[in-house]
């Protein structure tokens, strides 16, 4: 990175120097893609482990969380509902296995598919 960054040091038009802008691009890319593969890790984990975590009916967000840390995945609210959508879509769960208080309030999908034009 920095060898890109020393190789076009020079002054655009503008007279901002080239390399600032790519050091300014390269930040946000960079953590989306470290971000994007650390879920991906999370939930390669999560899939093994979720016929042990949502064995109990009626469980809460924060108790299914706490679940999946116990077992080493650590997942936040956002990333939680995702996987949790995700195992919906695959028909793995159904809806009124999904805790209602996931990622504050849930949108049931299918009632808003159903009733959007």
């Amino acid at each position: 990175m920095y060898y890109i960054i020393r190789t076009v040091k020079q002054r655009n038009k503008k007279g901002f120097q080239v390399s600032t802008i790519i050091l300014i691009l390269s930040v946000p890319i960079a953590w989306f893609l470290i971000s994007a593969v650390l879920f991906e890790k999370k939930k390669r984990a999560a899939w093994k482990l979720y016929p042990q975590v949502l064995c109990k009916q009626g469980i809460t967000s924060r108790e299914l969380r706490a679940e999946f840390k116990k077992r080493g995945v650590n997942f936040s609210g956002a990333e939680l509902y995702l996987f949790m959508n995700e195992l919906e879509e695959c028909g793995v769960v159904t809806h009124q296995d999904v805790p209602k208080n996931l990622a504050g309030t849930i949108i049931d999908v299918r009632w808003f598919k159903s009733t959007s034009l």
